[in-house]
């Protein structure tokens, strides 16, 4: 599979506007015939994009190179692609606009393709002068203006870091369209790349070749590389790194460069039981299909990033397993990897590989690891084979992940910070278990559908002051925090939040009709959590299936929501403090539904609402438990029992519908006290 990227190609910008991958710059270029000979011999050879700039004070002579180069070789003057750029002592609104104007009559055109804020600061301003944010703003508008008005096709900025793009999100109305900056393997700007990626910012790169000396040129492991290819030089290769990364190049004419495009064939089909290493982007944009029959293994690691970028990778399709490797920084990001039969096992290892990539899994067993920083993330997982296993063990590992199951048995294992964020996670088949630790599956989705058995289990091993101060300070996402559960009708799920600190806090789980659901909020032992399902919203099924809400930890559900029922034991409050200033419904199906409040100072200050459709039964047996709680008994037939057994308990109770309440103040005549309703007998029977 050959390279679709040459000379002439060109990329589509957010915008519409077509932009050359392959272009030349012009910065130190001021002797007036070496730059008109430059720009003849590069637009001759097929380039067609020329980058200027205010501050190169070569404009007026970019402009006639062109026009003389274009009537020399038939060309409009369209169909080359002029870039210039806001000098930094002309920053902010009206100055961009005239800065703009006089930049146009220089190069002699009526609009510019692109036109660029070259730095980010204004001159003479110290880098953390509040005065170069306001002039940025002022610039960008102005950008805007010209873009909106056609004077500029395309408008973007130069050299901004990530703060700075992303402080723009915050004021502009339109995305930049480019963003020019240094990148080579040396500086190879991930971060930035990869905001840029998200956010439809197309990324240019200058000083692919280095900036100036031979540093980067006469790099060891880049001089090795080339020596692999006969006939091909430094600059080739990092001229073909660059390109793979999927950027536009703008490169410095240097005497006797030789520059060229590295083009390869396709790799093909691996030999029977090898074991093939990529290195030195050898299998870039490849499609790499291993042998039926045999085992074969893949591995991509080399010092240079991005190893196996947009790999293809084939596992056997009868028996035969398969492991691929990816340990070097952005390897097999934008990976396709099939594994139709047989066992497949692949590994990232280091930080952001395999990113963005596509997994698709029908073999007997699956395995992916994911080590690295950010590994995974942003990737696509079809699994549909008979066990399929995912570890992510690094931070921020698994983020913004889309996994449909459909396996015999699946098992997901987010166990560092940040890990399985905002991912989404669908059970379509059989038994899958999720296995969450350390501020992970904050935000997720996890839809347990029709059929399937779900095991959620969201937890932290131990609990101390050092956790609690950074959920506060550090604006740390407690584990399956935000998280939104779904057990779809026919469906059994079981969720377990336990140990560490406000595990599951504003967690929402919807159990629909004819499903099963056991809920659990718990400590693993004392002083081993607190907080967990804090500020929750738990609904059971209307009136078909079976669903018991479990709150027995340190202030467990407190501040929540629970809809419970129609299961007679639907929800237990036995943690001190658990179910404080809740909203609670009781309701019915066959079955009268029963909440216990057991824990010391349980239930208090809640509001329970009693559905209308059967009895419903509130026991508030622990100290404390049911102070200031407001009940509404059932308006029509049914009645409501309340039954307070500690002498402490049910005090300040208010009620509401008080015809069809059955108060039982079996806990002395402080149990009742400020309930304002005359207790229907002060005996309780035994349970």
């Amino acid at each position: 599979m050959k390279m679709a990227v040459d000379i002439s190609s060109k990329f589509k910008l957010s915008n519409g506007k077509e932009m050359p991958y392959y272009g030349f710059g012009t910065y130190k270029m001021k002797d007036e015939q070496i730059l008109h000979n430059a720009i003849e011999f590069t637009i001759k050879n097929g380039t067609r994009l020329i980058d200027t700039a205010a501050v190169y004070h070569n404009e007026h002579m970019v402009g006639e190179a062109i026009r003389k180069a274009c009537s020399k070789y038939n060309l409009k003057l369209s169909d080359v692609f002029v870039t210039t750029k806001l000098d930094t002592g002309s920053q902010g609104y009206s100055n961009a606009l005239s800065a703009f104007e006089t930049s146009l009559q220089a190069l002699g055109k009526d609009y510019v393709d692109l036109y660029l804020i070259h730095w980010p600061g204004v001159r003479g301003k110290a880098r953390d002068d509040p005065a170069n944010a306001k002039a940025r703003r002022g610039s960008w508008r102005a950008l805007e203006e010209l873009y909106q008005a056609g004077k500029a096709k395309a408008i973007g900025v130069s050299n901004y870091t990530l703060k700075h793009l992303q402080e723009m999100l915050e004021y502009s109305t339109i995305k930049p369209h480019v963003l020019q900056s240094e990148c080579h393997p040396l500086l190879p700007q991930h971060d930035v790349r990869v905001f840029c990626a998200e956010h439809g910012i197309f990324f240019q790169a200058y000083s692919s070749l280095g900036t100036g000396d031979d540093k980067l040129m006469k790099h060891e492991k880049l001089m090795a590389i080339a020596s692999k290819y006969p006939g091909k030089t430094s600059a080739q290769i990092l001229l073909a790194w660059a390109l793979q990364q999927g950027m536009v190049v703008a490169i410095l004419a240097l005497a006797g460069m030789g520059v060229t495009l590295i083009v390869r064939s396709q790799k093909g089909a691996i030999p029977n039981g090898a074991l093939l290493d990529c290195e030195d982007a050898t299998c870039q944009y490849e499609q790499l299909v291993c042998p039926d029959r045999d085992n074969c293994t893949i591995n991509c690691k080399d010092i240079i990033p991005y190893t196996c970028f947009r790999t293809g990778v084939v596992c056997p399709s009868v028996l035969g397993d398969c492991n691929l490797n990816c340990d070097d920084l952005f390897a097999c990001t934008q990976a396709n990897i099939s594994c139709p039969q047989g066992n497949c096992n692949v590994n990232c290892l280091s930080d952001y590989s395999c990113r963005y990539s596509v997994m698709q899994c029908s073999g007997y067993d699956c395995l992916l690891s994911c080590m690295g920083q950010e590994s995974c993330s942003h990737s696509t997982i079809k699994s549909s084979g008979e066990n399929y296993l995912l570890d992510c063990e690094g931070q921020d590992t698994c983020t913004d992940l889309d996994i449909d199951s459909l396996n015999e048995s699946c098992r997901i294992n987010c166990h560092n910070d940040g890990s399985c964020s905002r991912s989404t996670l669908d059970c379509s088949n059989g038994n899958c278990s999720l296995y969450c630790t350390n501020f992970s599956c904050d935000y997720a989705t996890v839809r347990c559908s029709q059929g399937a058995f779900c095991d959620v289990n969201c937890n932290d091993s131990y609990y101390d002051i050092i956790w609690a101060y950074r959920y506060y300070y550090d604006d740390y996402s407690a584990t399956c925090s935000s998280t939104e559960f779904v057990c779809e009708q026919g469906s059994t799920c079981v969720f377990n939040f336990y140990g560490g600190y406000r595990i599951g806090y504003d967690t929402n789980i919807t159990c629909e009709e004819n499903s099963t659901c056991s809920i659990r909020c718990t400590e693993l032992s004392i002083y081993s959590g607190s907080h967990q399902c804090d500020s929750a919203n738990i609904i059971c099924p209307t009136s078909n299936g079976d669903c018991t809400v479990e709150c027995s930890g340190y202030n467990s559900c407190r501040s929540s929501r629970i809809t419970c029922g129609p299961s007679s034991d639907c929800l237990s409050c036995s943690g001190k403090w658990s179910c404080d200033g809740s909203t609670i419904t009781l309701r019915a199906g066959l079955n009268e539904p029963i909440m216990n409040c057991t824990g010391l100072s349980s239930c208090r200050y809640s509001t329970i609402t009693c559905s209308a459709k059967n009895n419903c039964n509130i026991n508030c047996d622990g100290q404390y438990s049911c102070i200031s709680a407001r009940v509404i008994c059932p308006t029509g037939d049914y009645s409501c029992n309340i039954r307070c057994t500690d002498p402490l308990s049910c005090q300040g109770l208010s009620i509401t519908n008080t015809h069809s309440v059955n108060l039982l103040c079996c806990g002395g005549p402080t149990a009742c006290a400020g309930t304002r309703v005359v207790p229907t007998s002060t005996d309780c029977p035994n349970d």
